[in-house]
């Protein structure tokens, strides 16, 4: 497992919040996973620390049990090694004409970062209703 991934899970109320610290190894990679968690994914939260800054441009992405993006490709894009995202993930049904819906999840989320610099971190908030 490349880097290190620390996550706490807040299951007390109708919406639980997972977060997550991570620390990227000398090659600026980080993977893990959480337990299995089951609902609605309403927002994600994506901050870079304020002291071991990411390499602008850091890759990130959040996959559920049946490898979706739960991210929707927002970190394949390259992410800023000093602004705070947060990301609604939503699909949309463009070709049937048929208004987005959230991304809905059961079971393991994978963490996947590539490209951040050797030894940098950042936490991830991930927002769950049932």
């Amino acid at each position: 497992m490349a880097g290190t991934l620390a996550v706490t899970y807040s299951e007390t109320r109708a919406v639980k919040k997972i977060n997550t610290a991570w620390i990227s190894d000398g090659a600026g990679a980080v993977s893990g996973s959480t337990k299995k968690v089951s609902g609605r994914v309403v927002r994600v939260t994506i901050v870079p620390s304020i002291v071991d800054v990411p390499t602008e441009n850091y890759t990130m992405q959040i996959n559920d049990a049946d490898g979706v993006d739960i991210l929707m490709g927002y970190g394949s894009a390259g992410l800023s090694a000093t602004i705070k995202r947060t990301i609604v993930p939503r699909i949309n049904d463009a070709v049937l004409g048929q208004p987005s819906y959230p991304v809905v999840i059961d079971g393991n989320l994978s963490f996947v970062v590539a490209g951040a610099g050797a030894l940098k971190a950042g936490t991830v908030s991930i927002y769950i209703e049932q």
